[in-house]
């Protein structure tokens, strides 16, 4: 999908066709079963072999946003956190700035949000820097 000139975005369903969650979803302490296995995917395969045609990965090069395995995927992390939230973005023709707005809790309404962290990646600059 094209966002104008400002950017084209792959929408990816990330819930569906993912892989069984290791450490019996969240319950169990990590590291524990499959939980460092390469074979774990978000996207699942389907939605992966989508994107790489979709980035016109080959096979012989790869993206550094498209990481080979669930290994390379933790060293391209540079920011985690362990609460609920999302990532607001704002994009510009000079930025991409990314906010990513967290909750102390979930388990009853009006929870206030803090910016937990922000990141930007300036217009011509393939390096993405906390703000």
């Amino acid at each position: 999908m094209y966002w104008g000139a400002l950017a084209r975005f792959w929408v990816m369903d990330t819930r569906q066709y993912r892989s069984d969650q290791p450490c019996g979803d969240g319950t169990q302490k990590i590291p524990c079963g499959d939980w460092g296995s390469a074979q774990q995917t978000m996207p699942g395969d389907a939605q992966e072999r989508w994107l790489a045609i979709g980035l016109d990965l080959d096979g012989s090069e790869r993206s550094p946003y498209f990481p080979e395995s669930a290994e390379s995927q933790r060293k391209e992390v540079r920011w985690h956190n362990n609460h609920r939230g999302y990532v607001s973005c704002t994009v510009t023709p000079t930025e991409w700035r990314a906010d990513y707005q967290i909750v102390e809790y979930v388990s009853r309404p009006d929870a206030p949000k803090v910016t937990a962290s922000s990141w930007r990646c300036e217009h011509g600059c393939a390096a993405v820097n906390k703000v």
